[in-house]
Order: structure tokens, then sequence, then C-alpha cells
């Protein structure tokens, strides 16, 4: 009879010491991209890693250009390796997806060999979830990408509703892609994160959106950047970002399963279908999206007021500032914050028509390049009024045709008021 066969104890990360591994690492393949440099033309530097060991500790690799050929078609994400013969060198400095001590680099002697899976044991995923705090601490940083997990509570982009098929994803030249999405996304404690995802990875949740036939509420995203945009934090994508919905993977299922947002999805639906939810005696939160055009703009409904940027209360104008008339507010002096509804917008759904009021910030997805001036503040014609005029000009100008608007109807609460946010969808 044959003795059992007995598999060598492997190397781990942690073992790794020197400039050079020749023992054998067996290792899980996450991810891989391409690492190109945005300032240099878009050239192509390599591609970087990011591997996994049977302790579930996580490194970044790294094959340069000159190497690539050789490994390239073997690159295969979620696969077990069999890893010898590899450079070490310590850790990158900023665009970290591992929290190693040590990186890796491949070179003319190392070997990179798929492996049956039923012989080891490695984890297929490994996340590094931060709260919002985190981020911030090492905004503008560029050294760590975190990821984050939440429930989507706001989506804007240009094109949304237009699908992006992978073969035609934007492959920008030079510089970066203008393909963007914006999201809200609202981490676990309740904070809200905001959300650019850029270029490929914008196109992918492009197609998933528009795929799924019930709307995702949960989304995980990987390897983010924390940067200062307009004084607040906002995280953006990465070449290096994954994202995963509702069911996608057990740590979205499980936040999904414990939270009302497994019952409350966002969906399509008419307005016949939104008054009759109101009309439900039990309180209780959902999200719907409704597609309608705009049909008129009534300007005589519009107004204005400057607010305070600290409470939003209505600012008092002295001969020489704004002054905030709130007593608690801890800014007497503070810069003014226009806060206004441009009017009110007759929208026709296939159903029925109704009116949906444009309100400070929202209107600026109507307004297309339409931006308000201070001195517009001072003039003694309604603000309001003229925007109003503006965005029907602004309508038209985009398509002769009227233009499609998708309203997203967050929060119905029986008693309490509605609020409508919108974002346009240009017909083609």
């Amino acid at each position: 009879m044959a003795p059992p066969t007995t598999l060598a104890v492997p190397t781990t990360f942690d073992d790794l010491e020197g400039d050079f591994c020749n023992k054998e690492v067996f290792v899980r393949l996450i991810h891989c991209w391409e690492a190109r440099h945005f300032k240099k033309a878009n050239i192509l530097m390599g591609v970087e890693l990011l591997l996994i060991d049977s302790k579930s500790t996580t490194i970044q690799g790294f094959i340069s250009t000159h190497f690539l050929p050789r490994f390239k078609e073997d690159l295969k994400p979620n696969t077990i390796y069999k890893l010898n013969g590899f450079s070490i060198r310590l850790s990158k400095s900023v665009y970290r997806v591992s929290p190693h001590k040590h990186g890796i680099s491949f070179n003319n002697k190392t070997t990179f060999t798929p492996v049956h899976e039923v012989d080891y044991q490695i984890d297929s995923q490994h996340f590094r979830i931060r709260d919002l705090q985190a981020f911030t601490d090492i905004v503008d940083k560029h050294t760590d990408l975190l990821d984050i997990i939440g429930f989507l509570r706001v989506i804007n982009g240009d094109n949304l509703d237009t699908q992006t098929p992978m073969a035609t994803a934007p492959a920008p030249a030079g510089e970066r892609s203008k393909d963007m999405v914006f999201l809200h996304v609202q981490l676990e404690d309740g904070e809200t994160a905001r959300v650019y995802l850029w270029d490929k990875i914008a196109a992918v949740f492009r197609s998933r959106w528009n795929d799924s036939k019930t709307k995702p509420s949960v989304i995980l995203l990987t390897t983010l950047n924390s940067k200062t945009l307009g004084g607040v934090v906002t995280l953006s994508s990465t070449a290096s970002t994954r994202l995963f919905f509702d069911s996608d993977i057990i740590d979205t299922e499980k936040l999904l399963s414990s939270s009302s947002a497994a019952v409350t999805k966002v969906e399509t639906v008419t307005l016949k279908e939104i008054h009759k939810f109101l009309e439900n005696e039990s309180p209780q939160v959902a999200n719907f999206i409704c597609t309608a055009t705009i049909t008129d703009v009534m300007e005589e409904y519009g107004w204005y007021f400057i607010s305070c940027t600290a409470c939003k209360s209505q600012l008092e104008r002295s001969e020489t500032t704004f002054i905030c008339p709130n007593f608690k507010c801890k800014k007497p002096n503070t810069v003014g914050l226009i806060r206004y509804n441009l009017s009110r917008l007759p929208l026709a759904t296939v159903q029925s028509p109704f009116e949906m009021p444009g309100l400070n910030s929202s209107n600026h997805y109507l307004m297309v390049k339409k931006k308000p001036r201070q001195s517009d503040v001072r003039k003694t014609v309604p603000y309001a009024g003229l925007n109003a005029r503006a965005l029907r000009g602004s309508l038209a100008t985009i398509n002769p045709q009227p233009s499609q608007a998708m309203v997203k109807h967050a929060g119905y609460i029986p008693q309490t008021l509605t609020q409508l946010s919108s974002y346009p969808t240009r017909t083609p």
C-alpha cells in the first residue's frame, strides 16, 4: 500500500525576508489591473496584482512591461498559483492595496503556475472596509486605498441609462476619461460617503444597474482614493476599484439581509402606485424611480434667499455683509449659500401629469452650463425667474423634443413632506 501523499508546508508572505525568494508560495490571485502613467500619455508601466496566501495575508505584486508577455495569458483572477523566484521589496508608499510591509516583483526567474484548487484552502476575497473617518484621516495623502460598504442613496451620471458594453468601454489616451457616475453611499454607521466612479468601473456600474430587474440596494467598493473636493472629503475610484452588489458576495449579502433595505428596493413605478403607497397606514420608507418628461417651466412660482452655510437660516443684509440672525449659530458672519426654487416643472408620465419643484443644487443638473453669478443675487429681478427662463432654453438646446428626467422619490413616510430630487438623461 502506497504511503499517503504529504504536502510540504508552504512559505507564506509573513515569512519573506531579504530581497529574493526562491521558495514556493501558494497564492490566490484576487485581482489584477493595468498600471498606467496618466501624466505621460497614459503609458502602460505594467500590471499590479493583489495576492493572498493560506494565512489570509495579502501582498501587492507587480509585473513590469518587460516581463508581462510571459505571464499575461496566465493571469486569471480567483485562480490559485504556485509562485517561486520573485523579488522582495518594501511596500509602496502611495496607492497601497495591502497593509503588508513588503511587496513583490516578478523577474526573469519567476515561475507562476496554476494548481488544483481542491488541494489548497485559500480565501477568495479580502477587504479593508473602513468608516468615513478612516478616509478623512488620510485625505489627499494618496497612501492607502481602502474599501467601503453601504446602501445606495443617490445615483447620478452622464447617460446613466445608456448601455456601455465593456468592448467599447472608455479607453483614455493621455488623460483621464470624463465618463463618470456619482454616488451617495450610506455606510453602516449612518455616515454618507460621496463617491465618484470613473472610466471602466463607471461603465461596469451603469451596465449592471441597467441589467438589474430589481435595482440593487447594497454596494461594496474597493480601493478608493480619498480626496478633498469643494471642501468635502470625497472618494474616487482607481484603476483597481471593483464593485459588488446585493448578493454578489457574503459581505454584501449579510448587510442586505440584516437591514430593512432588503424590503425597500428602488423600483420603477407609476404615480398611481406611489399614491397608493402613501395611503398605507403603516409608516415605512421606500425609494421609487419615476420617468417623466419636462413639458414646461412655471417661472412665476420661483423664489430664492441667501442662507447661512452653518444653520441654513435666511441671512439678513447689513451695510457691508450678510449676518445670520440665529443667535444659536456659531458663525454669525458667514458666506451666503443661495437656496432657491427655480420654478414648478410640469412633468408628464405615461399615465398622468404632475408637478415638481426644482430646488437648490438639483437645478444644476437641468441647467447644463448655466451657473449662478454672485452679481445676479443683487438684481431686482427675481433670481429664480431669470434661471427659469434659462432652464427652458437649456432644455430646448439639449433636444428639440421634450427632455427626459429621472425623478427619484426618496423617503416616503406618511404624514411627512415628500422630497424630490432629479437628474437628466439625455435622449438620443
